[in-house]
């Protein structure tokens, strides 16, 4: 007989060591045995602080984030203060990177309305295609 739903399913789960476990949690309450693995780690890399300085001071129009852990390492890199991104446009890719992003105090400008890289792409278009830049001159 063909089992219907997760109940007694055994799901392997590999992931990173800092993540959320709404998947997690929800796949239990389906039922489901689920079997986490750490499949990687993020870490800051040897030169990312000079690098990033150097980024900054060479001047950014946006910053975009593609996860919650990218705020927290971005974060990190600049010792919490969000206010060197003061004048920057901050992209997200969904919600729960974008209440991250608000959790360390930055302003979300842009919210990606799909949850892909292709939805973050997409809607920087659409706010840069209608925000005049100010280093354009606008004609009298």
């Amino acid at each position: 007989m063909k089992q219907v739903g997760l109940v007694d399913s055994k799901v392997l789960m590999p992931g990173a060591e800092a993540r959320r476990d709404v998947l997690v949690d929800g796949l239990k309450e389906l039922g489901a045995d689920v079997e986490t693995v750490i499949a990687y780690r993020t870490v800051n890399v040897e030169g990312s602080i000079s690098r990033l300085r150097q980024v900054l001071e060479d001047g950014i129009d946006i910053a975009t984030f593609t996860s919650s852990s990218t705020v927290k390492g971005l974060m990190d890199l600049i010792d919490g203060d969000g206010s060197v991104l003061s004048g920057i446009d901050v992209a997200c890719i969904g919600p729960v990177t974008a209440n991250e992003a608000r959790n360390f105090g930055l302003s979300v400008d842009i919210l990606a309305h799909q949850s892909t890289v292709d939805g973050l792409v997409e809607v920087i278009k659409e706010h840069y295609s209608t925000k005049v830049r100010s280093d354009e001159q606008l004609p009298n």
